[in-house]
């Protein structure tokens, strides 16, 4: 699904550089494409693990970027027909579905560590996402500041 997606993606960006009618590739970049693909990557987004980690506002964002090349394209017979600042605004929305998207897929990513586990020699393996670890550090880079100004001052001995 995902490459299915990132070959629409491809294939719009390539289109609006070119101004063809169709990818290197040979896909055909049609408004009627776009049409099919569009619900499978909503389905996607909405059912996959893969992209658990969008929040309300990037959902949004991509729903409107999503809308916005929904409107450019059934309007048209091919993108070639788009004037040069509809099809601008056409690849700058693709890119912005494509950057959350792919970012969310990143985000899903998991990372593995072996650690010490305190007061044993034992080693265990702990797993997290990279969204998991980033939120952990924001938490603490928040926190850290709060700590330090309650730690106890210590008084010069002099």
């Amino acid at each position: 699904m995902f490459i299915r997606i990132a070959t629409l993606a491809a294939a719009l960006a390539a289109s609006s550089l070119c101004h063809a009618s169709t990818t290197p590739d040979g896909i055909p970049v049609a408004p009627a494409e776009f049409a099919k693909v569009r619900p499978q990557v909503e389905d996607t987004i909405r059912k996959s693990d893969r992209y658990r980690s969008l929040d309300r506002n990037e959902r949004k964002a991509i729903t409107d970027a999503l809308d916005r090349m929904d409107a450019a394209l059934s309007s048209v017979s091919s993108v070639d027909d788009l004037d040069p600042k509809q099809r601008t605004q056409l690849f700058n929305d693709q890119e912005t579905v494509n950057h959350a998207l792919t970012q969310a897929q990143g985000d899903t990513k998991v990372i593995c560590t072996r650690e010490k586990k305190v007061g044993t020699n034992f080693r265990v393996t702990q797993c997290s996402t990279v969204a998991e670890l980033r939120a952990h550090k924001e938490a603490i880079d928040n926190d850290l500041p709060r700590i330090q100004r309650n730690w106890p001052k210590v008084e010069d001995p002099q």
